[in-house]
Formats: structure tokens, C-alpha cells, sequence
């Protein structure tokens, strides 16, 4: 892992791609504007763990296969929870 201090409207360049801009910062939260060329998908990391089974996607993953296997993990973890309940499945 690598640390990085930047402060207010300060940017970081990452290869050829992407940067990273400081706009706000608060106490409690940071607000970056990342910007990026090319057709690269993005996730935030909260997406990329799955909740059902606590695995991530591969960084590489495209945006209709993590849609799917966000979905797919939803889906269980609903028919896990109607299951507890005493629901019918």
C-alpha cells in the first residue's frame, strides 16, 4: 500500500490514466474527482465484496459481470433472509 498526503485542489497522477483531485475536506469524509481516460470500469470497493460470501471480484471484472454477480449475491442473501423467517422459497 502506498500513502499519499494531498491537500485542498492538490492532485495525484496515476500512470497515464488516471488523477486523482482533493476537493473537499471535512472531519469525517474526503471528496476526490477522479478522472480517467480510456473505458476502464470502476467500482467502489463496497461493491467488489460480495455480502453473501465476503469474496471480491477480480479487479478486471466487467461491469455486466460485476452487475451480475452483485445481483446473483443479493438474491441469496433475500432468499436466505425469507428463509429464516419462515417464508416459503
Amino acid at each position: 500500500m502506498r500513502i499519499f498526503e494531498r491537500g485542498h485542489d492538490e492532485s495525484l497522477v496515476i500512470g497515464n490514466d488516471v488523477t486523482v483531485t482533493v476537493l473537499e475536506i471535512q472531519p469525517d469524509r474526503v471528496r476526490l474527482a477522479i478522472t480517467q481516460t480510456g473505458a476502464t470500469p470502476d467500482y467502489r470497493e463496497e461493491i467488489l465484496v460480495l455480502p453473501s460470501t465476503g469474496q471480491t471480484l477480480p479487479s478486471s471484472a466487467d461491469r455486466e459481470t460485476g452487475r451480475r454477480a452483485l445481483a446473483n449475491s443479493l438474491i441469496n442473501r433475500r432468499s436466505g433472509l425469507l428463509n429464516s423467517e419462515g417464508a416459503e422459497s
